[in-house]
């Protein structure tokens, strides 16, 4: 993380640099080197399995956009029902245990989800190490981005990129080769920036007292169906990624031998 660190105190202009060059096919850095060039692979560094991370990871996607459907149906049922979806279409009850036990998921989705894609961003982007390729960034980006103010608008993207770029083999040698992110992955990130930043823009909304309890309902509506576009728009990266890493860590072990990776 020292390097990490360095980075984010050179300055405003380092910072405005990388913003605008974040979303760009081409990562080539400033110094005009190629971003990842293909390198004999550390033997010291061995690579990690993550198809388990990921096969959890698509589960706990899954139900968080299941979960984030059923809320935004509930807020929007909220609309019509001044009662509330509980007097309008459940009952008080049923509607009582469905509002609690969401609550309680999505509760324990947020600490669960966060750690365990954090743990496999990790573990994917010290993989590349092993593969044969010299990463763009410390490893302690693939966790510290995600915490540096400004800095976590572009930098897990850039990570995450680079991860579904060179997770196998195919692409050797990258060093003319240009780091480009898919449509889904720009959409996946779109939607997530969208939906951590609607709350701050639902603060600047000039409504009356009579409007607000109804604009805050939409505004929940309109967080919950980004929060589930971001979901599924995550499987596919995350299915991607996982495999391409599993396939090269198996090709890897055939060429090698027993241990070798």
């Amino acid at each position: 993380m020292r390097g990490a660190w360095a980075a984010r105190e050179s300055g405003i202009v380092l910072i405005s640099s990388e913003f605008e060059n974040q979303m760009t096919a081409s990562t080539t850095p400033a110094d005009g080197n190629a971003p990842s060039s293909a390198v004999p692979g550390d033997p010291t560094h061995r690579a990690l399995p993550v198809g388990a991370l990921g096969r959890v990871l698509i589960v706990l996607f899954g139900l968080t956009a299941a979960g984030s459907v059923v809320a935004a149906w509930m807020n929007f049922q909220a609309l019509q029902f001044p009662g509330g979806v509980s007097a309008g279409v459940l009952g008080e009850e049923v509607g009582l245990v469905v509002a609690l036990l969401l609550f309680g998921g999505q509760l324990a989705l947020a600490v669960v989800l966060p750690i365990t894609f954090l743990a496999w961003m990790d573990r994917a982007y010290s993989n590349l190490t092993a593969f044969g390729y010299q990463r763009r960034f410390d490893l302690g980006w693939a966790i510290g981005g995600w915490f540096v103010p400004i800095m976590n608008i572009f930098r897990p993207f850039q990570i995450m990129r680079e991860i579904h770029a060179l997770s196998g083999l195919d692409r050797r040698p990258v060093a003319d080769a240009a780091l480009r992110a898919t449509p889904t992955m720009v959409a996946w990130w779109v939607t997530w920036f969208a939906m951590w930043a609607l709350p701050q823009f639902v603060e600047t909304w000039d409504v009356d007292a009579a409007a607000e309890g109804s604009a805050h309902i939409v505004a929940q509506v309109v967080r919950y169906a980004l929060a589930a576009s971001c979901a599924l728009l995550a499987l596919p990266v995350v299915h991607a990624v996982t495999t391409r890493q599993t396939a090269t860590i198996q090709r890897l072990s055939r060429d090698a031998g027993p241990g070798a990776v």
